[in-house]
C-alpha cells in the first residue's frame, strides 16, 4: 500500500497509472515464478482444435516427412533492386509424387521418345487411394495391313488386344476409360461437346503396328507386330509413359524341310518357280500358339507398367467453382466419391512436389463432401485456409485431392 503526500500523485489520473504498473509487476513475477503456464496454455488451445483441425496438421506434418525423406533439388537465385536492397528467391521441388523422365535419366544418354517411364522411388504413395477412380480417354489405331496380314485380320488381333487391355487396367488399377472426344467441324459443336462432365484427364494410345522383318526360315519377309503404348497427362500436355512390346507373326512357321522323292523334289521346284514375284495369302485358321502367349505377356507387361507409373501418382479432382464456403467438384459418384468423403483442397503448383518451400503449408484445406451426383459433387470447407474465389471453369491450379 503506497501513501502519496504530494498533492501531485493524488490527482485521478497519476494513481490508476501507478495502480496498473504494480498490477503488471505482479503478473510478471508470478509468471517467472511459474514456468509451467506457458505449457498449460499450449495445452489449453490444442484443445480447443477441432479434430478436423487436428487431422489437417496431422496431414501437414505426414507430407513434410514424407518430403523430406525423397530426394529434393534447390535453385536459389538473389538479386538486387534500384534501392540495392537484397532479394532472395529459393525453389525447392521434392520427388514425392511420380513425374515421367527418361528411364535412364543420364545426361550422356540422349532423350528418346519410346522409352519414358517413371523413375521415382516408389516409397511416398499417400495419395493413391483404391476407393476412387481416374478418368482417361482411351484409344487403338491399326498400322498398316498387307496381303501376308489383310485388314480384317488385323482387326481382329486390335480389337482382341483393345479388350485385354481395357479389362486388365480397370481389374488392376480403379481407372473409368471413355472414348476420346469425337471431331467437331463447327465452332458450335466444339462448345456442344466441351463439357466438363465426361472429360479425361488422361490420354492412353495404344498402336498396333505393323512391321515387316526378313525370316531366314520362310527366306522372304513376313509381317510381326509392334505395340507402341502412350499415356499422356492431357492437364500437363506431357508423356507419363511411353514404351513397346514387340509380338512374333500371327501365323505359325511352315514345317521343317524333309528330304524328298525325285518326283516331289521336281513338283516343289516348279512351284516355288511359279510363285516368284507372287504374294502368298495365308491359309491358316487361327493364330499359331506362339502368337496368343505372346500377346498375353505384352498386354499384361503394358498394365505392370501402368501400374508402376501412376502406383504413387496422385488422384485430383478439379474445381469447377469456388465462393464462399462451397466449392463444387468436377467429379461425382462414378468415380467413387460419397457423402461424408473428406479430401485435401490444395494449390498443385505447390503441393505436394514444392512442400518444403516457404508458406507452401498454408495452401492445404480439409473438405468435406456434403451433395454428389454422378459427375458433380459440392464440398465445404471444415478446416484449414480459404483457398478461393475461383471462378467457374477457370484453369485454376486448386483442386481437391484424397489423402
Amino acid at each position: 500500500m503506497f501513501i502519496f503526500s504530494d498533492s501531485r500523485f493524488n490527482n485521478g489520473l497519476l494513481i490508476p497509472l501507478m495502480v496498473l504498473s504494480l498490477m503488471q509487476n505482479t503478473l510478471t513475477s508470478t509468471a517467472v515464478a511459474n514456468p509451467g503456464d506457458e505449457e498449460i496454455k499450449k495445452e489449453q488451445e490444442s484443445k480447443t482444435k477441432t479434430p478436423a483441425e487436428e487431422k489437417l496438421e496431422t496431414i501437414r506434418q505426414t507430407l513434410v516427412s514424407e518430403a523430406l525423406r525423397a530426394q529434393a533439388r534447390v535453385k536459389a537465385s538473389a538479386w538486387l533492386d534500384e534501392s540495392g536492397a537484397l532479394h532472395e528467391n529459393t525453389r525447392i521441388t521434392s520427388d514425392v509424387i511420380t513425374t515421367g523422365s527418361t528411364a535412364t535419366n543420364k545426361p550422356n544418354i540422349p532423350f528418346v521418345v519410346n522409352k519414358i517411364k517413371p523413375t521415382t522411388d516408389k516409397g511416398s504413395c499417400n495419395f493413391f487411394d483404391p476407393r476412387y477412380l481416374r478418368r482417361a480417354q482411351i484409344k487403338v489405331i491399326n498400322g498398316r495391313s498387307s496381303l501376308n496380314l489383310p485388314n480384317h485380320e488385323l482387326k481382329n488381333i486390335s480389337y482382341k488386344i483393345s479388350q485385354l487391355l481395357k479389362t486388365g487396367l480397370q481389374t488392376n488399377q480403379n481407372w473409368l476409360l471413355n472414348s476420346p472426344a469425337a471431331q467437331t467441324g463447327s465452332l458450335y459443336e466444339k462448345y456442344l461437346t466441351s463439357s466438363s462432365y465426361e472429360k479425361a484427364d488422361f490420354a492412353i494410345e495404344l498402336m498396333v503396328q505393323t512391321e515387316e522383318v526378313f525370316s531366314h526360315r520362310l527366306k522372304r519377309n513376313h509381317v510381326v507386330i509392334n505395340l507402341l503404348y502412350t499415356i499422356e497427362d492431357l492437364r500437363s500436355k506431357k508423356i507419363i509413359l511411353s514404351t513397346n512390346y514387340p509380338l512374333p507373326s500371327p501365323w505359325a512357321p511352315p514345317p521343317l524341310p524333309v528330304p524328298r522323292s525325285g518326283l516331289a523334289q521336281i513338283a516343289y521346284a516348279i512351284h516355288e518357280a511359279n510363285m516368284i514375284g507372287k504374294f502368298e495369302v495365308p491359309t491358316q485358321k487361327s493364330y499359331s500358339t506362339q502368337f496368343e502367349t505372346a500377346i498375353i505377356n505384352g498386354v499384361s507387361t503394358l498394365i505392370n507398367e501402368t501400374n508402376e507409373a501412376f502406383l504413387c501418382k496422385q488422384i485430383t479432382f478439379t474445381v469447377r467453382e469456388m465462393r464462399k464456403n462451397v466449392i463444387e467438384i468436377n467429379a461425382g459418384s462414378k468415380r467413387g466419391l460419397k457423402v461424408g468423403d473428406q479430401l485435401l483442397l490444395i494449390d498443385s503448383s505447390l503441393i505436394p512436389n514444392h512442400i518444403l518451400e516457404e508458406s507452401a503449408l498454408e495452401k492445404i484445406a480439409l473438405i468435406e463432401i456434403d451433395y454428389v451426383s454422378a459427375n458433380r459433387a459440392k464440398a465445404s470447407k471444415v478446416a484449414g485456409p480459404n483457398l478461393g474465389p475461383v471462378a467457374k471453369n477457370s484453369r485454376s491450379t486448386i483442386t481437391a485431392t484424397p489423402f
